[in-house]
């Protein structure tokens, strides 16, 4: 239980960055490495990881590697499905640095579960 519990405190650990304000009426196009929007992607990232798991092991009963597998599979899937989504609809801006910050977050993930022998 331990490394869910702390997927979910450093995700609310915000850095500074996360908390910079846009001014009024601009529009912004810089993709900043440090922004909010990375932060967003690699704390839902880090949850979506720790949270699967969580539930296949605990809740279904799936064994240690397949929970991760399948976590880390699909939490791929969803952040690559959002950018292209973001790229076919018009409705967001696709970044590779979004997917990035989506593989960070699954990695930071895969770091707190193999240190806490989940």
């Amino acid at each position: 239980m331990f490394p869910y519990v702390m997927i979910v405190v450093l995700n609310a650990i915000s850095p500074a960055a996360a908390f910079q304000q846009e001014s009024a009426g601009r529009v912004q196009k810089a993709d900043p490495w440090f922004g909010k929007d990375k932060h967003d992607h690699l704390a839902v990232s880090a949850f979506l990881v720790g949270g699967q798991v969580f539930v296949l092991k605990e809740m279904a009963g799936v064994d240690d590697r397949q929970a991760v597998a399948t976590a880390v599979l699909s939490t791929a899937a969803i952040g690559l499905g959002k950018e292209v989504f973001d790229h076919v609809s018009g409705r967001g801006t696709a970044s590779f640095r979004d997917l990035l910050a989506d593989f960070a977050g699954i990695g930071l993930s895969l770091l707190i579960l193999s240190n806490t022998g989940k």
